[in-house]
């Protein structure tokens, strides 16, 4: 009975330090990143994105809310139209369909530096809901070295938190564990 009350101690104590490092990013609309945002009749179009600085080499997700401009609600849809053009080109069209659990995203590599427009028209089951569109800016390609300083960075303090939840479960059933007298 003892054991395993301890084991259900580390574990609670694991659960809570995991949802500690998680929770932040969950609480805003988008974890990091940027976001575009457009006020529609009663609508409010989020479209979030990450690197914040678009480049070719580097992939950009992209994340797609839709609110209720008066509440902030979510407002139910079934898909996402995304078109993205440069210039009188469209290089890349398609219906995203928004998933049963989590956000609706799109993960996109830009086939070359410029001005782009990025389009999106939230639908339900066919039928428009609301559209906008939005410039984006291209960069060329960025240092592979700042990238990896970048990632690193959001890595140690994740590690560092996890490390830290570990060493106080262990501590907490060392100390469990210690026969009294």
């Amino acid at each position: 009975m003892r054991e395993g009350a301890l084991f259900l101690i580390t574990v609670t104590l694991m659960t809570i330090g995991t949802a500690l490092m998680v929770l932040p990013q969950g609480v805003f609309a988008h974890g990091t990143g940027a976001s575009f945002e457009a006020d529609v009749d009663q609508y409010r179009i989020d479209v979030g994105y990450e690197p914040e600085q678009m480049s070719v080499d580097i992939a950009t997700l992209f994340d797609f809310l839709l609110q209720d401009r008066q509440t902030g609600e979510d407002v139910a849809f079934s898909d996402v139209w995304v078109r993205i053009s440069q210039g009188n080109q469209t290089v890349f069209a398609s219906g995203v369909a928004r998933p049963r659990f989590g956000t609706t995203t799109l993960t996109y590599l830009f086939p070359r530096a410029g001005s782009y427009e990025l389009s999106v028209r939230f639908q339900n089951q066919g039928e428009a809901i609301v559209e906008s569109t939005f410039p984006l800016t291209v960069k060329e390609g960025v240092s592979d070295i700042k990238t990896l300083s970048e990632k690193k960075s959001t890595i140690l303090p994740v590690t560092l938190a996890f490390a830290g939840g570990a060493v106080i479960a262990g501590a907490a059933t060392l100390f469990m564990r210690r026969p009294k007298k």
